[in-house]
């Protein structure tokens, strides 16, 4: 059994959107038996389910009942029809096929309307003296989804009663308080004016009810007077004497809402009772005015007891004093409670103003804070201060329409500066490493900022100066000397905006490779390479120098390096000898330290090659010459020599004057002779 949309994806859901009272939309739909069987398909409990709704069903022969043959098609008529506001609504609609319901679409639509509408439709003033006035309050609704004007007609007031505002327009969902005034003009017992229209576009006028009554009474001729700040109450005492011999129950009659008291007062018989009087006003008072008001007592016996009554209500003490100590450049907010004290909803303004506060403090929140009727809601005040000091100021909350606010006062402390930030350096020694540093100007002028540190290798722009609202960078240099792990304390101020405090914390890695020199000279002769290193200190330094063990390198004690220039350090240079004493390879370690200027070391590798031939020597006949060899052993050793050709003689001389310090100071003179006399020979051959 198969009964369906025809067109399911655009007929599935139908809307009808926001209609009108007393206007109809109609939507078609159509049906299809897509059975091999008739269907006997009905709407009767659709229609019924969806009257409350104002819409009605019927098949295309308009009406409940239908037979389809198989792949017949019907038109389904789905009609909106409200005759007042129906909120947004979404139905669905299931017919029935051979008894089975089947969900087939779903409907969405509205009613939209005005719909205005009084708190209640009677008000009860009470008596009343003549010559004098109460106010009541009322509120009027509008509960509809469309704007709406209201008014009323003076003339149906008169001459006892008025109303503020006679007029307005109320958007939907928004509401107005109606003040209803009662001033009765003659003495009258039963006041009354029923069915007072006050007349709304679009809708009925909604009627009201007012009574009261209207009593004679001589003023005391003390007037009691009240002063208290805004809010707060303060309060007198009235005797009421009863002479009768039975017990009067009083109902007084206050006058003016900025009092209050009991709504009842018993007096026994032959006694005197105290009725307290509240005076908490709501409003401030103007400058030389004041609220006026009086207290009504019916008495028992026929007479009756009336005072006048005055306030001044002066600006509020404040909701509460912030006190507090924060440490400088670190963010803090204050919760304060903001109270509702009327029946409706409030929007408060609010001003922040600390008129000794330093320009670089910071208050600040949100601009407005709307708070619900006789409710409380948090304000969140944020506290930022760049220097110490105290700041004093107050945080106002104003009803812009009103006049009326709220208030709290402040005594906020900036206290010294914590770290802000720990920064990381890590460098092997004498590797340079650096660290940006950004810093913000929120001030209006230029800032210029100076850098201190309690550690001479971390290196400093001497100031820097940043624009008003800019960012400037310091540049932070750090070349380690010496092997270590410490922290060291970085210290920025201006005087606009106090300290930055930072730590460092410096660690100084091992090298991770050593500097080598190699020499490469024959037995016998030396060889001279310089070392060179540099020295970071901004002052003259003596630099030790060593070898780690006595072998065939030579170099001086000790070197002077001039000071530094700047973070890049002055180049020294040393002569390191090597003047190998046996063949084969030597190695040595040369080591260059400074107690502040760090440590160097260098790998020496030296080879020692076999001895260079002098010569030839060229000796005349019957004459001599000679052939000079130098001892490089550590200790003495024997000599031997060998001539070639045998025609020449050889004789050796010890000299010392060619001596090494840390050698034994031999030096051999080979003195050759020709034993011929006819020609000129040639040493060709001399080993020693």
């Amino acid at each position: 059994m198969r009964l369906e949309l025809a067109d399911p994806t655009a007929e599935q859901r139908v809307s009808f959107g926001a209609v009108h009272p007393h206007n109809t939309a109609t939507r078609t739909v159509t049906l299809i038996n897509r059975s091999k069987r008739e269907l006997d398909v009905t709407v009767a409990d659709a229609d019924a389910a969806l009257h409350a709704k104002c819409i009605s069903l019927l098949l295309g022969a308009r009406a409940h009942e239908c037979v389809l043959r198989p792949r017949e098609k019907t038109t389904l008529e789905i009609r909106f029809s409200p005759t007042a506001r129906i909120q947004p609504f979404t139905e669905q609609v299931a017919l029935r096929a051979c008894g089975i319901t089947m969900p087939l679409l779903i409907l969405n639509g509205a009613c939209v309307a005005m719909e205005l509408q009084l708190e209640m439709d009677q008000l009860t003033f009470g008596q009343v003296v003549l010559n004098s006035r109460i106010t009541r309050r009322l509120m009027l609704q509008n509960l509809g989804d469309m704007p709406s004007a209201f008014r009323l007609d003076k003339s149906t007031l008169e001459p006892d009663f008025s109303v503020s505002p006679m007029e307005g327009y109320l958007q939907p969902h928004e509401d107005v308080n109606l003040e209803v005034t009662f001033h009765p003009a003659a003495v009258n017992r039963d006041i009354r004016y029923e069915r007072v229209p006050v007349h709304v576009d679009g809708q009925q006028p909604l009627l009201m009810t007012l009574t009261g009554m209207c009593v004679d009474a001589t003023a005391e001729s003390q007037t009691l007077s009240f002063k208290t700040e805004v809010r707060e109450q303060t309060s007198h005492s009235i005797q009421v004497k009863n002479t009768s011999p039975t017990l009067w129950r009083i109902r007084p009659i206050v006058q003016d809402e900025q009092w209050t008291g009991a709504e009842t007062l018993e007096v026994p018989a032959g006694q005197t009772a105290s009725y307290e009087l509240i005076y908490c006003p709501m409003v401030m008072t103007a400058e030389d005015a004041k609220h006026e008001g009086s207290v009504f007592f019916p008495l028992a016996d026929g007479s009756a007891i009336y005072y006048k009554l005055e306030g001044v209500a002066t600006a509020p003490l404040p909701a509460g004093t912030i006190s507090q100590g924060v440490p400088c450049k670190q963010a803090a907010s204050f919760p304060l409670a903001v109270a509702n004290w009327m029946q409706q909803p409030q929007r408060f303004r609010v001003d922040i103003s600390a008129p000794s506060a330093d320009p670089s403090t910071q208050l600040s929140g949100h601009q407005y804070l709307d708070v619900p009727a006789n409710m409380t809601r948090t304000y969140t005040l944020n506290f930022y201060a760049y220097k110490e000091g105290t700041t004093g100021g107050e945080v106002r909350f104003v009803n812009e329409k009103t006049g009326e606010y709220l208030w709290y006062q402040l005594n906020l402390k900036a206290e010294a500066p914590a770290v802000l930030k720990t920064i990381e350096l890590q460098a092997p020694l004498r590797q340079l490493t650096t660290y940006d540093l950004h810093l913000a100007n929120p001030l209006e002028t230029p800032v210029t900022f100076k850098p201190s540190v309690d550690n001479k290798e971390v290196i400093l722009p001497e100031q820097i100066t940043v624009e008003p609202h800019g960012q400037g960078t310091f540049r932070i240099e750090w070349r380690p000397l010496l092997p270590s792990d410490k922290k060291s304390r970085l210290s920025v101020s201006s005087p606009e905006l106090g300290a930055f405090l930072y730590d460092l914390n410096l660690t100084a890695l091992p090298l991770a490779e050593q500097k080598a020199l190699s020499f490469k000279v024959a037995l016998g002769d030396a060889q001279a390479i310089k070392f060179r290193f540099f020295n970071y200190l901004r002052r003259q330094e003596t630099y030790k120098l060593s070898l780690s063990s006595g072998s065939d390198f030579e170099v001086e004690s000790s070197v002077v390096a001039p000071a530094a220039a700047d973070s890049n350090g002055t180049e020294v240079a040393v002569d390191v000898v090597f003047e190998p004493s046996k063949l084969g390879e030597a190695v040595e370690t040369l080591t260059v330290t400074s107690a502040e200027g760090g440590e160097y070391t260098c790998s020496l590798h030296g080879q020692s090659l076999p001895p260079k031939p002098q010569g030839p020597i060229v000796i005349k006949a019957g004459s001599t010459a000679q052939a000079r060899a130098c001892a490089t052993f550590a200790q003495e050793e024997p000599w031997q020599q060998l001539c070639s050709p045998k025609t020449v003689g050889m004789e050796k001389r010890l000299n010392s004057s060619c001596g090494k310090a840390r050698r034994p100071p031999y030096c051999l003179e080979i003195v050759a002779s020709s034993t011929l006399h006819s020609s000129s020979h040639v040493l060709r051959s001399c080993c020693l």
